[in-house]
């Protein structure tokens, strides 16, 4: 049975129509007009965070889980699949796949998959990933 933990989120301002990611890699985008705050786009490669929503348009607040767990869409089928523990980094369409020993990560596995489009439960911490 899973129960609710401490996780910290933040709200920004969409840069695009993102209701197709919830679940996906985000990461900060060009600022808010009018001010310094970033907005947030699709994350497809480096560092992402992971969106819980799905802000419809521009300027929609998109949260953004940064510590905790989450859930996250996976693609289990690259790599030979995900096992609890892998380090998981962001791809085409914000989706997670495993990453390799050199590659900067944004989360680790907490469930296994083997297929693709799955969701699983991942912890939310970045870093690179050292052989």
């Amino acid at each position: 049975m899973r129960v609710n933990t401490y996780v910290l989120d933040k709200t920004y301002e969409a840069s695009a129509d993102l209701s197709a990611y919830q679940w996906k890699f985000v990461k900060p985008t060009t600022g808010v007009a009018g001010g310094p705050q970033a907005r947030i786009a699709l994350c497809e490669a480096g560092i992402g965070w992971i969106l819980q929503n799905k802000p419809a348009a521009i300027g929609r607040g998109g949260v953004i889980r940064i510590l905790g767990f989450s859930e996250l869409v996976v693609d289990g089928t690259s790599g030979g699949g995900i096992v609890p523990g892998n380090h998981i980094k962001p791809t085409t369409g914000g989706v997670g796949i495993v990453a390799s020993a050199g590659d900067t990560y944004s989360a680790i596995a907490w469930e296994a998959s083997t297929a693709s489009g799955d969701r699983i439960e991942v912890l939310c911490e970045r870093g690179v990933l050292h052989s």
